[in-house]
């Protein structure tokens, strides 16, 4: 058994904006297994402005492969020890898992669950512009097969509430979902949310500040509007917390950010049992850790609400590129092979056994 750590820097094709900087890179690290001629890769990338640890932090542990090395030959699953960041519980323990998975004979999500969905429906972003520009952009995704139009708000609501008037009444069959990103304080949030309600609006994503618990809960009692919760929901700990407050609807699962594939498992059985709904977003890793991030979200075994997994599309070159394998607005996880030819060309080998 082999282990290889990469390091790859990949550029945007546009710079992103990400918690009020603008990134024209992303960075991150790939992990190669090799294991009876099989090689297996997983990714650590911590997202600026998400994740609780750096990039630094996450190759420093990445890299103690002597470490690593027992615990992915080891038949329990790995158990992690408090200092390890998120990201990099994420990488080995979906390298583990598919190691598992391959010496079964089956694909990481068919091995997780053997109900597991073929293909994941996955929802388009858009960015909310000039009208022009928002409603060309519509109209190609959706003659792509998108069902699904996620819209950031939170700047100019008034701007953005014509828009999305607009979106429902040329697209009364597509399903809208909005993203206020923490934008709104309470009252505000409350106003807009009842303005939007004869929209249609499938749900908003995180209308107030993360921390503040207490008033998306008033916001879901006192509005007819489904809340979600993304940024208040990075461990079990914060779901078991939303769930206690009774502060959302759905819960918007990053699975770099939360750690394990155990613990992904453990706040989706959580939400389950509670009657909570479950989306599943990759938080712009490369082509290699979007590809894990489909299969854990078809184990969910739901097409109820469509994915955040098509974001291949932002960069301008990646080791994995997977935009073929989005067909009609849904992701094929049925056709990830466990070893796809990447590109290695622009990966740097840091570390190797």
């Amino acid at each position: 058994m082999k282990l290889r750590i990469y390091s790859y820097n990949i550029p945007f094709k546009k710079p992103f904006r990400v918690s009020g900087n603008s990134v024209e890179n992303r960075a991150g690290v790939i992990f190669q297994l090799e294991d009876e001629d099989i090689l297996h890769f997983s990714e650590s990338a911590p997202l600026p402005g998400f994740s609780e640890e750096g990039l630094e932090d996450a190759r420093f542990h990445a890299i103690q492969i002597e470490k690593w090395l027992p615990v992915l030959k080891e038949d329990a699953p790995p158990r992690f020890s408090a200092e390890i960041p998120a990201s990099v519980k994420f990488a080995i323990s979906s390298l583990w898992h598919k190691k598992k998975a391959a010496k079964n004979g089956k694909p990481l999500s068919d091995y997780l669950n053997p109900s597991s969905l073929q293909q994941v429906p996955v929802n388009a972003a858009i960015g909310l512009g000039e009208k022009n520009q928002v409603y060309e952009y519509a109209k190609i995704v959706i003659q792509d097969g998108y069902k699904t139009l996620k819209i950031k708000v939170g700047e100019d609501f008034e701007h953005e509430f014509e828009i999305l008037k607009s979106l429902r009444e040329f697209y009364p069959g597509v399903e809208i979902r909005i993203d206020a990103n923490q934008s709104w304080d309470g009252d505000t949030a409350l106003k807009n949310l009842r303005k939007l309600e004869p929209l249609n609006i499938q749900y908003c994503e995180q209308p107030v500040a993360a921390d503040d618990i207490k008033t998306m809960a008033y916001l879901k009692a006192n509005t007819k509007q489904l809340i979600a919760a993304d940024e208040s929901v990075r461990n079990f700990e914060q779901a078991q917390k939303i769930i206690d407050h009774d502060a959302a609807d759905i819960l918007v699962l990053k699975p770099t950010l939360i750690g394990s594939i155990e613990d992904y498992q453990e706040i989706i059985l959580k939400a389950q049992n509670a009657g909570l709904d479950v989306v599943t977003t990759t938080t712009l890793e490369s082509g290699i850790g979007r590809r894990i991030v489909a299969e854990l979200s078809a184990t969910v075994n739901t097409s109820r609400y469509a994915n955040g997994l098509a974001t291949g599309y932002m960069f301008e070159k990646d080791p994995a590129p997977d935009e073929h394998l989005i067909v009609n607005g849904a992701y094929q996880v049925y056709r990830i092979k466990s070893s796809p030819d990447f590109n290695m060309d622009d990966l740097l080998l840091i570390a190797e056994s």
